[in-house]
């Protein structure tokens, strides 16, 4: 059984969505990352903020892609390749 290794909370940025079911995601992501002592800081390499954080014994990346929604594929694709690469 594989463990979860990554959270990734998908959200959509700017005003208009701020407190919408759009951002529910990335409230998750916020929570866990309070919860576990980590701040979300900007990630160019990774498209938005990212945190790696020691939860509940398990070290996890947290990240909320800074793109649309329909636009967070590339902040995905990067952190899963990096996780696969083996370098974190």
């Amino acid at each position: 059984m594989s463990q979860v290794r990554a959270i990734i909370g998908l959200g959509n940025p700017g005003a208009d969505y701020e407190a919408t079911r759009h951002n529910a995601g990335a409230w998750l992501v916020e929570a866990v990352a309070r919860r576990a002592g980590g701040e979300l800081r900007a990630d160019r390499k990774f498209l938005g903020l990212h945190a790696r954080v020691q939860f509940e014994g398990r070290d996890l990346h947290l990240l909320n892609p800074t793109t649309f929604m329909n636009r967070s594929g590339g902040a995905v694709a990067a952190l899963c390749q990096f996780l696969q690469a083996g370098t974190g």
